[in-house]
């Protein structure tokens, strides 16, 4: 009797921990950021749902009884297309019990349309006479939006790049292969550039001969990892020469490495802007447990960790038994402060993704992301994934994005704002000073009988007049958002925010007394025997009922005036 009673007992110990293990997987799954589900599909293609985590919820919109109780409600949400497309070929591999991967749109109960990554296997069960199979939903949303919106924005950098004027090239680090080089180069240099790439060192024979051995020698820096700048003349295959200004700039990965040059080649003599184009960014979003690239841990009530999976150790290279013998939040997060922040976030375990710097055990910080969530006996599961790739990659995208847009906006003769870069500026304080009522002026300047310089001493000293006259004016002005322009030949134009009559008048006379420091000799002057500028002031209070452009119409009768009245002057009008 003693030993019946024993075997019940032992019996009944197995039943209650089979149940509470049973129990706690049941919580693991149900608090999964995903739709885990297993059904049946017979052999004449019906299928019946045996189970539904309640994760579904979060993906589909509906609960898992409603969806055991019409598996309908998921079959009509698929969009019509996707479902013939997408899901019906995946029978084919149910019946061939091969493991699939799926994306497909689905119709949300709330209305919006959710784009659902799915995994499934299967596996013959002859007793039910069906196939049974597993699959794992997660919704993937975020992730095609933002890999359309950086799609939409690698087009529209593609764009600018394709019609931009200036030739933007991409070279190997050897600077023997040319990877791009923008349409621009067959009107500037004349030759196809499906040449190029496929003869890269021919484009040397298009340069000047007296200017090959100083475009070698700073071919040599380039090679090094240098920003490079030269200036060389080519002779195009219709026999013409042109001055060409090109600079190069090395990318480099964080060990200081040369990954590519990337270059901008102008054609000086037209004066043209140059842009860059971006990098392209690939993202991996993973799904769930061992078999996808997801991180978890898994904490008892009391905060003792219990089991991490694969792609935990994969990532952050730390074991569960070796955690058992170390403090897991001292080691992925050592500064004190830093720690404490990421233990609130896991007390919340509110289910919202964090990003964190994690330390690994190699001792690496990346980037990560977690999103923590509280079962209901009290343990925690923490999600997690490696964000560094993307992190670098939004990052890259958002410097190439900056210096784009900041060569789009600079005179590559002068080396100040362009045309393009004075108009929005323009726009930008005339907006602020609007709504703040307070002054603006504007100083057109022109370099007197400047035709004459460039008919006396040539073009090359005319390029090196404008950039000594570009160079003073932009000494003169101290306040960050003053800004000087080329206008537009030898005109030159000046934003003086915050600035009245009188403080743009003694801004003009600074100019012109820089100027004259020069000492520029200018021998066919009808003035004096050096190079002057007369100057256009226009200054007004901007008021939303006028645009800007009647403040450029007033600082050009402005300049008309000083220059009617003998030039080497300066006229102030009102607006």
């Amino acid at each position: 009797m003693t030993a019946v009673d024993t075997d019940i007992t032992e019996r009944k110990r197995l039943e209650m921990a089979l149940q509470a293990t049973q129990a706690k997987l049941s919580d693991i799954i149900d608090s999964a950021i995903a739709s885990i589900s297993s059904f049946h599909v017979f052999p004449d293609r019906t299928w019946k749902y045996d189970y539904v985590s309640s994760g579904c919820e979060s993906v589909f919109g509906y609960s898992s009884q409603e969806l055991m109780a019409n598996p309908d409600l998921w079959t009509t949400g698929v969009l019509p297309e996707d479902y013939e497309t997408v899901l019906v070929p995946l029978y084919e591999k149910v019946l061939a019990e091969r493991a699939a991967t799926a994306e497909y749109r689905f119709q949300h109960k709330d209305g919006n349309l959710r784009w659902i990554s799915v995994n499934l296997s299967s596996r013959w069960d002859a007793a039910a006479n069906s196939w049974v199979v597993t699959t794992v939903a997660t919704d993937i949303t975020d992730r095609k939006q933002l890999n359309l919106e950086l799609q939409q924005s690698e087009e529209r950098l593609r764009e600018i790049t394709d019609n931009i004027r200036d030739v933007f090239f991409v070279e190997t680090a050897d600077t023997r292969q040319t990877l791009y080089i923008s349409p621009a180069y067959e009107e500037v240099y004349g030759y196809s550039r499906d040449r190029l790439y496929q003869q890269p060192q021919d484009w040397m024979e298009c340069i000047h001969p007296d200017d090959r051995e100083h475009v070698l020698a700073t071919l040599e820096k380039q090679q090094l990892g240098r920003k490079t700048a030269k200036e060389y003349r080519i002779l195009r295959p219709d026999g013409s020469i042109r001055w060409i200004f090109s600079r190069t700039f090395p990318i480099c990965d964080e060990s200081g490495q040369i990954l590519r040059h990337v270059g901008i080649s102008e054609d000086v003599t037209e004066q043209k802007t140059v842009e860059e184009t971006l990098l392209k960014q690939r993202e991996m979003l993973r799904t769930f447990f061992d078999h996808v690239p997801v991180m978890l841990s898994f904490f008892s009530p009391n905060g003792q960790l219990i089991w991490v999976n694969q792609e935990f150790e994969t990532v952050l290279g730390w074991s569960v038994e070796q955690l058992r013998e170390h403090d897991l939040m001292v080691e992925l997060y050592p500064d004190p402060e830093y720690r404490r922040q990421v233990t609130n976030t896991i007390e919340q375990a509110d289910r919202s993704w964090r990003d964190f710097k994690t330390r690994t055990r190699s001792g690496k910080v990346i980037d990560t992301t977690w999103a923590d969530i509280k079962l209901s006996d009290g343990s925690n599961i923490g999600i997690g994934q490696d964000i560094s790739d993307r992190k670098k990659t939004i990052l890259a995208l958002e410097e190439a994005n900056r210096e784009l847009q900041h060569l789009a906006n600079l005179d590559g003769l002068t080396q100040i704002a362009n045309r393009r870069g004075f108009d929005e500026h323009l726009q930008r304080e005339w907006n602020r000073l609007t709504r703040e009522a307070a002054p603006l002026s504007l100083l057109l300047c022109d370099i007197d009988h400047f035709k004459l310089y460039n008919d006396t001493y040539g073009h090359i000293a005319g390029d090196q007049c404008l950039r000594h006259i570009a160079r003073a004016i932009a000494e003169t002005l101290k306040r960050p958002a003053d800004l000087v322009s080329r206008y537009g030949g030898e005109e030159f134009a000046v934003i003086l925010p915050n600035t009245a009559a009188e403080g743009a008048t003694q801004v003009a006379e600074f100019i012109q007394a820089k100027v004259q420091q020069l000492q520029i000799d200018h021998g066919r002057s009808p003035i004096v025997p050096y190079i002057t500028v007369s100057v256009g002031i226009a200054t007004t209070i901007p008021v939303q009922q006028v645009l800007p452009d009647a403040l450029v119409a007033l600082a050009d009768e402005a300049l008309y005036q000083a220059k009617a009245q003998g030039r080497n002057a300066y006229r102030l009008y009102s607006l």
